[in-house]
């Protein structure tokens, strides 16, 4: 991806705490539980948006 393009953006709601998704997207061991269990060395770099709407 080229910096002048846009950003892909992924927007999914879940029926669980942020804590829970939190660590799910970022903790290593979570991941590989819950994604996928070939993850050599993960850095998460995450930028997370939360809005409520009325």
């Amino acid at each position: 991806m080229k910096i002048s393009e846009p950003p892909i953006i992924v927007e999914q709601k879940f029926d669980l705490s942020i804590d829970v998704i939190w660590k799910s997207i970022t903790d290593v061991h979570e991941m590989k539980q819950c994604i996928f269990d070939n993850i050599p060395d993960f850095k998460a770099k995450v930028v997370l948006m939360v809005g409520i709407i009325l």
